[in-house]
């Protein structure tokens, strides 16, 4: 007698193998396996790999009863192992629609529990056919299959009547992925219970715009504390009141204002990368081409490779005088030789916040200097989180203000609310790019506080 040609399918080798074992016994014989993509509704990804095998009944009498076992759990569809994700990604309202059919169904006896369920009849297309209503009623019961009574009938396999949903699915499918989405944004929500929904969107527009969530939720509760429920117009008072908080926060320094007939002296010091040769050139183009003042440069960067070039370079296109220093002695000739101009800008090494050494030669060449202002440039390209420590660590040079940097490198400006927070020290400028003189300005509170919840743009 020739023997049935019978088609499982798993995640793997092995797995598929178990299946031969289960239906077709220890001895079954496997005519072919190969590695297939399977296409699914959820979970995702929708494209899957997996293994199909085609095997046979080995050859070997069997009882009358054994036969009849083995015609009820025929299936045109192949095996399947189902995954845990499969399992879980049905909603609970739906697996206790199908317990309840199939108990029904098979009258409240479960058969065959050792056989894996064949993928559900709503999969397959012709739903409105007697075989298809059939599989619909016969589901599976969380790795049990209920056996129909009356086997359905055999019809070739393919794999477009089990991989591939009906486009009459499609709305359904849409449906489901925005149900999905919908329960994602609650569950995010559902930690929101001490925000009150009026102010629920405001609170997202200030952590989608980068400021921090503990931030964020102090600036709802004070807005909340002076807000008036019978304000007109609730909306946009509460986006008035944020941004006067947060303008608030702002702590900003007026900029430099050299005194006529005296001159300033501005060092820049901070840590390596930070763009204090750039910010130099663009505060000395800013005086010299802006305001005309005679500007004299002295850098003492012996460190990095083509730093006295690039300050040269500046200064010839400034036409402004430039002198270098290897130490503190060369420092006071240089600033000497400058006698006769308004500002003197001094460009200093970058120094790693842990190199107390390297510190201690800093605080030393400040005080030959003499500076009137010591600009601590930090840069803003890569967060916030690390700026609190960098500037607790420059401390003892005792900076007069901040200049933050490559604010257009950042995505969103809502860090400058944590630096404000967490740095004492007043922001004098901030740079928005590369260009000399240009992309560069005067710290101002409202400004920044606009940049900060996304209400301005670099």
């Amino acid at each position: 007698m020739k023997h049935r040609i019978h088609t499982f399918r798993a995640a793997t080798m092995d797995e598929a193998l178990e299946l031969v074992r289960r239906e077709l016994g220890e001895e079954a014989i496997v005519v072919e396996s190969k590695e297939i993509a399977t296409r699914r509704l959820l979970p995702w990804p929708a494209i899957r790999q997996e293994i199909e095998v085609s095997a046979q009944r080995a050859s070997s009498s069997k009882s009358s009863a054994k036969k009849d076992r083995d015609q009820k759990v025929l299936s045109a569809a192949p095996r399947t192992i189902q995954t845990l994700a499969e399992k879980m990604s049905a909603s609970p309202a739906v697996a206790e629609t199908n317990i309840a059919q199939a108990v029904e169904a098979s009258d409240g006896s479960v058969q065959n529990n050792n056989v894996l369920a064949a993928p559900p009849g709503w999969l397959t297309p012709d739903t409105n056919s007697s075989s298809s209503k059939t599989r619909e009623k016969h589901r599976n019961i969380i790795g049990k299959t209920v056996v129909p009574a009356t086997p359905p009938a055999v019809e070739p396999m393919t794999s477009a009547a089990v991989d591939f949903p009906s486009p009459a699915l499609e709305p359904q499918i849409a449906s489901l992925q925005l149900m999905l989405s919908q329960l994602v944004s609650q569950a995010r929500l559902s930690g929101m219970t001490d925000i009150p929904t009026e102010y629920l969107e405001h609170y997202l527009k200030l952590t989608a715009a980068g400021i921090e969530e503990n931030l964020a939720r102090d600036l709802i509760s004070r807005v909340r504390r002076q807000m008036l429920p019978s304000t007109d117009n609730f909306r946009a008072a509460v986006q008035d009141m944020l941004t006067a908080c947060v303008e608030q926060d702002m702590k900003c320094v007026s900029p430099i204002s050299p005194t006529p007939g005296r001159r300033e002296i501005v060092t820049l010091v901070g840590p390596t990368g930070v763009g204090k040769t750039t910010t130099l050139a663009k505060l000395a183009g800013h005086f010299a081409l802006r305001e005309g003042r005679r500007i004299g440069i002295i850098t003492i960067d012996n460190y990095r490779v083509g730093a006295v070039e690039q300050v040269r370079n500046y200064a010839e296109i400034l036409e402004v005088p430039m002198r270098t220093a290897a130490n503190a002695t060369e420092l006071r000739s240089a600033i000497d030789d400058l006698a006769d101009v308004d500002m003197i800008l001094i460009d200093t090494a970058g120094k790693s916040p842990s190199d107390g050494s390297k510190l201690n030669e800093l605080r030393e060449i400040l005080r030959v200097a003499a500076s009137d202002h010591i600009l601590l440039v930090l840069s803003l390209a890569g967060g916030a989180s690390m700026l609190q420590n960098i500037a607790a660590s420059f401390k003892n040079v005792l900076p007069t203000s901040l200049v933050l940097t490559k604010l257009d490198e950042l995505v969103t400006c809502g860090c400058l609310l944590s630096v404000a927070h967490q740095i004492s020290i007043p922001i004098s400028y901030v740079t928005t790019g590369q260009d000399v003189p240009a992309q560069f300005e005067p710290a101002n509170a409202a400004r920044l506080a606009r940049l900060c919840l996304g209400l301005d743009k670099i």
